[in-house]
Parts: C-alpha cells; structure tokens; sequence
C-alpha cells in the first residue's frame, strides 16, 4: 500500500486514513487496508493504549485506532514496524483541503 504522506515536525503522531473511514476527507484519500497487509497487528492494549485514540491535528480532529505495521519510507526504502492511528474519523477541515492522505509526525 503506498500513501502520500507529509512530514509534521510539530507533532510525534503518524496518522493515515482507515478503509473504513466514512468521512468526507477520506472520500478523495488512499486507505489503510490492515487485510492487505501481512505485518498489521492491532496494538494491544496491555502497552496502556486505549483501543480508539483522539488526536489533535493543527485545526481539525482524528479519531481512530493504534495499529501496528511495516512502515517504508522513500526514497531509500528504509523500513520499520511502527505504530500509527488508523484513521476511522477525520474532520473534513483541514484534511479535505490537502492533496496528502496522512500525516508522519517526526
């Protein structure tokens, strides 16, 4: 699965949007499919992480859940297993404005 993500200096979340997502900015955005995946795994809840998180993203909202997957990152293709908010929700302002479908916070 490939998504055009943006580097987010100001925050420490990665975020994409879930195939199951519902909201309007998600309608125009690659998805998260964990079936198509081999490495996804739900991140359980023993590491104190609640089962559905709500993050604050600049001026809009995303309320999702913590995933576990390879994460590849061009253009050197270096790759990790990282944690990162499957989007179900995403607030239509701002993310129905921007051409990415998530957000790498560093």
């Amino acid at each position: 699965q490939e998504f055009l993500v943006v580097y987010d200096t100001g925050s420490g979340n990665m975020f994409l949007p879930d195939r199951a997502c519902q909201s309007t900015s998600c309608m125009t955005k690659h998805t998260y499919d964990k079936l198509l995946s081999k490495a996804a795994k739900q991140v359980p809840n023993a590491t104190s992480v609640p089962e559905e998180v709500s993050l604050a993203v600049g001026h809009g909202s995303v309320v999702g859940h913590p995933t576990l997957d390879k994460v590849c990152l061009e253009p050197e293709k270096v790759c990790a297993s990282t944690a990162f908010v499957a989007a179900a929700e995403m607030s239509d302002v701002p993310f129905s404005l921007y051409p990415f479908d998530g957000f790498v916070g560093l």
